[in-house]
């Protein structure tokens, strides 16, 4: 009995930590669920970072790769960048490595009801979802197969 009692204080310990390295790695929430960044995401664009698009997107996949488009009032797409991210609950770091130390930009981040508030260069910009996980991923898959790896 007590070599049986073992085996599962081991195994239940051996689950801890999965989980939580799951939920440090922004696999899962702390609530076992999907984390909420990933997705689309809709805003204007933000002026710290320049004049020239009216709106912006954010794509953040399940796989820990990000797009971000800047867009024309027409929908064109006037400039395109691909990596990675990491995120832990209120900083993300984008990269254009996976390790996070290639042309490195923090970004602060919190969900107000179903908006993603974003704080970049200092300044605040809201965004919308309007669009899940696969949608994230099929473009994640798609900028994938074009270029190869990400890059900005």
């Amino acid at each position: 009995m007590r070599g049986r009692c073992s085996h599962v204080v081991i195994a239940a310990v051996a689950m801890v930590v999965l989980f939580s390295w799951l939920c440090g790695c922004g696999i899962v929430s702390s609530t076992g669920t999907p984390n909420p960044l990933w997705g689309v995401w809709s805003g204007p664009y933000p002026s710290s970072l320049g004049t020239q698009a009216d709106s912006s997107r954010f794509a953040f996949t399940s796989k820990r790769v990000y797009l971000f488009f800047a867009l024309k009032a027409d929908g064109t797409i006037l400039a395109r960048e691909v990596g990675y991210y990491s995120s832990n609950g209120y900083l993300m770091v984008l990269s254009s490595d996976p390790g996070g130390n290639l042309d490195r930009e923090e970004i602060y981040y919190e969900f107000v009801g179903e908006s993603l508030v974003v704080t970049i260069r200092g300044q605040r910009v809201v965004y919308r979802r309007v669009g899940g996980v696969e949608r994230a991923d099929d473009l994640g898959s798609a900028a994938h197969l074009k270029e190869g790896a990400a890059g900005r």
